[in-house]
């Protein structure tokens, strides 16, 4: 399976410019404006373009092998599958854009004096006229964007056998068992400041590149019986049918460890029209490895603040909440597995 998808946004952006360009028009004699524009003459609309492939193969053969006692039967399967995901998200040089907007001083260093000129001198641009300035400057701040590039692959293999074990006055008490492994590991990359359409080949200088490599593997038992205990041969006043069900499932993950639960659950018929459920089970929710590991270098600063920061864990000091601070996007190394209890009941009622 091929899919993609292009998204529009609006390619408007707003920066400061001051008499430090030749290009700038004073309005009533300040010296310094932001203004707000965008770069259509070069898109070739006011809005530009975001794209996202994925690419997603699969094979699934099963085999089911009638087993020489009762009713039993194997199974057996196996899976491959593989995703390849692309996507590009186009946005603004924004340093270089400040610099050919006004002189500012970088690292201590004071940016070259603005020249206006359309020649390979040029390095000022002109908001007010996208199309006076060097073309090549545009080309620069507009050739520029962030590409993540990810491939998951996923391997399983396992086997069940599923039958009767005896009979009983409600009916026959049925059982399956079985085992699975997995292989699934998540490479991908993460790069900014990258050219637009290369999606492919080294770094380029100048862009900041992420890398994340993990993998896991999982061992997983489990086991089911359904013990009829009241049937049509052994019906009785507001007992028309009985059942329980016991299954339990046990998993040994290599980067979380081992986990049991189980799920137990009765179903209680009084009489044909009405089917009453109940269930009591616990489970377990690994993170994935993109939720883990999936790598980003769109690092955000926030210096000294005025007011507290929100995003600071609970019982964190008012003076700590104040201080500069860091956000990292992408995966959460300290992410843990999801646990849960669940109760639940409920009923259908079918009249005939």
């Amino acid at each position: 399976m091929d899919c993609s998808r292009t998204s529009l946004r609006h390619g408007a952006t707003n920066v400061a410019i001051d008499k430090t360009n030749p290009y700038f028009q004073s309005i009533n004699g300040e010296t310094t404006q932001n203004v707000s524009f965008a770069f259509g003459p070069f898109f070739g609309s006011q809005n530009y373009a975001d794209t996202n492939n994925i690419q997603v193969f699969q094979i699934t053969p099963k085999l089911t092998v009638d087993l020489p006692f009762g009713d039993w039967q194997a199974n057996l399967m196996f899976n491959y599958g593989r995703s390849n995901t692309t996507g590009f998200q186009r946005s603004l040089n924004t340093a270089l854009l400040a610099q050919s907007m006004r002189q500012t001083t970088v690292g201590g260093v004071l940016t070259p004096a603005l020249v206006a000129s359309s020649s390979l001198a040029g390095n000022a641009v002109d908001p007010y006229n996208l199309t006076a300035g060097n073309p090549a400057v545009i080309d620069q701040i507009v050739d520029f964007g962030q590409l993540g590039k990810a491939i998951q692959h996923q391997i399983q293999y396992g086997g069940s056998a599923n039958g009767t074990l005896f009979d009983l006055p409600g009916g026959a008490v049925k059982a399956s068992i079985g085992g699975q492994w997995e292989f699934y590991d998540y490479v991908a990359n993460w790069n900014t400041a990258w050219p637009v359409g290369a999606i492919a080949g080294p770094p380029v200088p100048g862009s900041q590149v992420a890398v994340a490599r993990p993998h896991r593997i999982t061992n997983t038992g489990f086991a089911e019986i359904n013990v009829p205990i009241v049937g049509k041969d052994n019906e009785m006043p507001l007992v028309h049918a009985l059942t329980f069900n016991v299954s339990g499932r046990l998993d040994s993950f290599s980067d979380f460890g081992n986990t049991a639960n189980y799920k137990l659950g009765l179903t209680y018929e009084p009489f044909s029209a009405l089917t009453i459920r109940a269930t009591n089970g616990t489970s377990y929710d690994a993170p994935s490895l993109a939720d883990t590991a999936a790598p980003d270098t769109r690092f955000t600063y926030t210096p000294q603040r005025t007011a507290a920061n929100t995003n600071v864990p609970p019982g964190t000091s008012a003076a700590d909440a104040l201080r500069p601070s860091i956000s990292t996007p992408g995966g959460n190394p300290q992410l843990g597995p999801e646990t849960g209890r669940t109760w639940s009941i409920g009923g259908d009622f079918h009249p005939t």
